[in-house]
Parts: structure tokens; sequence; C-alpha cells
């Protein structure tokens, strides 16, 4: 699905302040009936959150809020002059979306009722590859590098993949072959 803009505009600066806007927005909307959620920030704007890495134009996330949101999306959009598509919800129906992400998301803060949480990078890494897609390549290479460095090997990316996904998902055979040359590149490949 296109966005109605291609031009990244979400930052490591601006990501937590609108989440707050939201949390605002939805606060004006329930009021007193609001409760607690939790927000698992995954893709583009987890790299930008978590390392300053890159841009992107929309925040994919999974939330588990009970609730219409559209309203308060949109609310937030308005307030910071931003598309309305700034949230994304819409690739948990992708094949890179898994609900066991969640087992391994990293909290990050509160900001009023919403926890925020993020992919960890092993994770974001099975996203990445799951997905495929060409613009992934570059987060792939950073990914690999940071699961590398910190002991993670090829055996256990392809057993984190397994858990995901089952054989529901398969890699593509170019995306798969440059994740093996990137973890034979930093001698993880085992």
């Amino acid at each position: 699905m296109g966005h109605l803009t291609d031009k990244p505009y979400i930052h490591h600066d601006n990501i937590l302040p609108l989440i707050s806007n939201l949390n605002v927005a939805l606060c004006n909307q329930y009021g007193n009936q609001l409760k607690h959620f939790n927000m698992l920030i995954v893709g583009g704007a987890a790299l930008a959150l978590k390392y300053n890495f890159r841009m992107t134009v929309d925040i994919d996330a999974d939330i588990d809020f009970t609730g219409a949101i559209t309203d308060a999306i949109n609310a937030a959009a308005y307030a910071n002059n931003i598309p309305t598509d700034w949230l994304n919800w819409g690739f948990m129906n992708t094949y890179s979306y898994s609900r066991r992400l969640w087992n391994n998301a990293i909290f990050v803060t509160a900001i009023g009722y919403i926890n925020v949480y993020v992919v960890n990078d092993i994770d974001q890494l099975c996203m990445k590859a799951a997905s495929g897609r060409t613009k992934d390549l570059k987060d792939i290479v950073f990914l690999t590098g940071k699961v590398c460095n910190s002991g993670i090997t090829y055996s256990l990316f392809t057993k984190e993949f397994e858990f995901l996904y089952g054989d529901s998902t398969s890699i593509k055979y170019s995306v798969r072959k440059k994740v093996e040359q990137e973890f034979k590149k930093y001698k993880m490949f085992m």
C-alpha cells in the first residue's frame, strides 16, 4: 500500500513526541474511560528510535488498543501537520508479522496511557528477511552487524525465524544468500 508521502519525515527525535500527541488525542476522545495499553514499534521506526539509524514515512506498530483509534491518529497528524498515515498497523497483515514478536519486545517508556515497546534486533532481522524487499537490504546489513556483535549466530537466527513463522513464511533465495553472506562476514555462520 502506498503512503501519502514518500519523503521520510519520522526520525529519532519526533517518534516519542508523536506518540505523546496520540496519547493526548486519546485522552480527549475517551476521557477517564481510557485504559493503559501497549504499542510495539517495528520496522524503520524501531531502527530510528533505537539507533537513530534512518528516517521513515510511518511508524509500524502493533497496538493492543481495544477501541476506535483512527480519530486520535488523525488528530495527532493534524496537530503536527503530517500525513494521517503516520501510524501504520496494516503491517500486521503481512508475512513479516508474527504475534510472537511480543515475546522478546523491549520496553522503552510509558507515555501517558501508552506503554511503548520496540522489537528486539534478532526479531527485527527476521522480519526484514521475511519481508524480503529490496529496500530492506540496507536494514538487513545493519541488523546482521548488530546481532553478530551480540553473539548471535546464523543458526540462532534460523531458529528464531522458525519460532516466529513456523513453516508459514519463507525467505526469498536472494535475501537468504545476503543474510548468509553477512553472517559469514562476521564469522558467525555456524
